[in-house]
């Protein structure tokens, strides 16, 4: 990013040399060899801000791009998360069943591998 912002100095000090020791090479007067260096150095100075400015915008919206990306990505997975904790609870509750033994205990017929995935969902979702 630094290098960006000296890009429009780079770019207008480097076209005012070239014009300057193009001119003297040809032979022109010294004050034209000035007028045609600080015309060069602004052309060049302007050219440089727009090309700094476009590439900044670029850069800012794929940035920007990158970020609703990854916003949308923690969007389905903590949408997923929500759904798989759901049906945990609807296994746990078809799972629930009571059922009663011949000398009348209640015995409770979770199902282990539902509560595990249960636990383990609701873990992740506390360390988020």
């Amino acid at each position: 990013m630094g290098d960006i912002r000296k890009l429009p100095f780079l770019s207008g000090c480097s076209a005012a040399l070239l014009a300057g020791i193009i001119s003297y090479a040809a032979g022109v007067d010294n004050q034209v060899i000035y007028i045609r260096m600080a015309v060069m150095m602004f052309l060049f100075y302007m050219l440089g801000v727009f090309v700094r400015n476009a590439i900044v915008k670029t850069r800012n919206e794929l940035d920007e791009k990158k970020r609703e990306r990854e916003l949308e990505e923690a969007k389905r997975k903590r949408k997923e998360r929500e759904e798989k904790i759901k049906e945990a609870f609807a296994a746990r509750k078809g799972a629930a069943k009571l059922s009663f033994e011949e000398d009348g205990k209640m015995e409770d017929a979770l199902d282990l591998e539902g509560f595990r995935t249960l636990s383990e969902m609701i873990s992740t979702k506390a360390e988020e």
